[in-house]
């Protein structure tokens, strides 16, 4: 009976931490480096997820307190078995995108294309959509006259998990109603 009193405990605690310590997520994208990695982070050194970009299939690690516990690389066909896109429809993402709780979120944005008008082009587009947020700030540094091409994207948020789940079930008990 101890026992599980203990674990419920435990639980409710880990419960109550999502709702406190928010989830914190960082992309970074680099042409030049060849380098593509995301990490999050939760309760840090408790609990953190890399996916990294090996052999042009991502390579996920799971760490709890600092130690490896699944390290797992996924096939394109696989990533094509797992992911049900038949219920998926572009028109409901930015309304799942609005439930989302997000704090402090950046995109820092270094690039230059082939030539200067498609730099221009690139620079007009992520305004144009930079117009649609006013939670995430957006740095832009386009270079015009560059000698390559290259994309460098820097990007970081902090999720609070907690009311996103909250948000999300409650419009799921919504749509369920009508």
């Amino acid at each position: 009976m101890y026992y599980l009193i203990a674990i419920l405990s435990i639980i409710l605690f880990f419960v109550y931490l999502s709702f406190i310590k928010p989830i914190i997520i960082s992309l970074v994208f680099d042409t030049d480096r060849i380098d593509l990695h995301m990490n999050l982070r939760w309760l840090f050194p408790l609990f953190e997820v890399k996916v990294v970009m090996a052999n042009y299939s991502p390579l996920i690690t799971i760490y709890i307190f600092k130690m490896n516990i699944f390290r797992k690389s996924m096939r394109k066909h696989q990533i094509n078995k797992d992911l049900n896109l038949q219920n998926f429809s572009l028109p409901k993402l930015p309304q799942y995108i609005n439930y989302l709780k997000l704090k402090n979120s950046f995109v820092e944005a270094n690039y230059s294309l082939f030539d200067p008008f498609a730099t221009s082009m690139a620079n007009v587009v992520l305004y144009f959509l930079q117009s649609f947020t006013n939670t995430i700030n957006v740095t832009q540094n386009p270079n015009f006259m560059a000698d390559h091409s290259y994309v460098a994207i820097r990007a970081g948020t902090n999720l609070n998990i907690g009311k996103t789940v909250t948000q999300l079930i409650r419009r799921k008990f919504q749509e369920n109603k009508i």
